[in-house]
């Protein structure tokens, strides 16, 4: 992407009948700090227009609250190609149930560094650790109705392989949460969804699940110099972003169900 005013192309579809909306200048991406290059919100497996789904079972959600007492769930992502920073996360929850009233109940939107050690079908290996940033929403305020984009306030800075995910630890035990995940079998065993117990131990989802699946959770991702301004987007359904990277319209593509 170059810097600039950015139009986005939306449309929607049944299958059968297609309805296009378009707005102009929509998406303001600039510089700063002197430097080159543009935020990026990498590959994301929704892109493809494959199924978003919450999987559960009678203790709770796989990919959120359950009466484990799960902490966390996140994913995770390799290291950039230069320093970079997280500017924000998109990020998709299938379940937001806020039963308590509590005002107090939130759920953290975190960046961690790969170093810590975790539990996947290989054995121990670097696994979410270190929290280098992130920010807090009330629960009150989330929905299940589209994606929600969170922007730091501070942007978190990252040079080696890192997870972003959401922190449970707040939500009150009276509410619910969970995220969506891909296809059982859409991640192609590559385990890069993580899960914090209990105890403060991190596994794979799928070492301990077998679900081979990704996580809605999204980083957005820009060159250590770049800062970038960009109005929360609610994305329904299914969808698809294209082309990407992008040096022109932006399409963004809903695929009904």
């Amino acid at each position: 992407n170059n810097n600039g005013l950015y139009t986005v192309t939306l449309t929607v579809s049944d299958g059968t009948n297609n309805d296009t909306r378009t707005r102009t200048d929509y998406i303001n991406i600039s510089t700063g700090g002197g430097g080159g290059g543009t935020c990026d919100t990498l590959y994301t497996p929704f892109m493809n227009g494959t199924n978003a789904v919450i999987y559960t079972d009678t203790s709770g959600y796989l990919t959120g609250t359950n009466s484990w007492g799960d902490l966390a769930k996140a994913q995770a992502y390799p290291a950039p190609t230069q320093a970079a920073q997280i500017d924000g996360i998109i990020f998709w929850l299938g379940v937001v149930s806020y039963n308590s009233g509590d005002p107090n109940s939130s759920l953290d939107i975190l960046v961690y560094d790969m170093d810590g050690a975790g539990t996947s079908t290989a054995g121990q290996v670097a696994s979410p650790g270190t929290v280098l940033g992130g920010g807090s929403l009330a629960l009150s305020n989330l929905s299940t109705l589209q994606p929600i984009a969170v922007t730091f306030q501070t942007p978190v800075t990252v040079s080696s392989s890192y997870a972003v995910g959401i922190d449970m630890t707040q939500v009150n035990s009276a509410d619910s949460v969970a995220v969506y995940s891909t296809l059982q079998g859409d991640a192609g065993q590559t385990e890069l969804a993580w899960e914090q117990w209990s105890g403060g131990e991190w596994y794979t989802i799928y070492s301990y699940w077998g679900l081979d699946a990704d996580l809605a959770l999204i980083p957005i991702e820009c060159p250590q110099t770049i800062t970038s301004t960009m109005p929360v987007e609610m994305l329904e359904d299914r969808f698809s972003v294209f082309p990407n990277p992008n040096s022109g319209t932006l399409n963004i593509n809903y695929l009904l169900s």
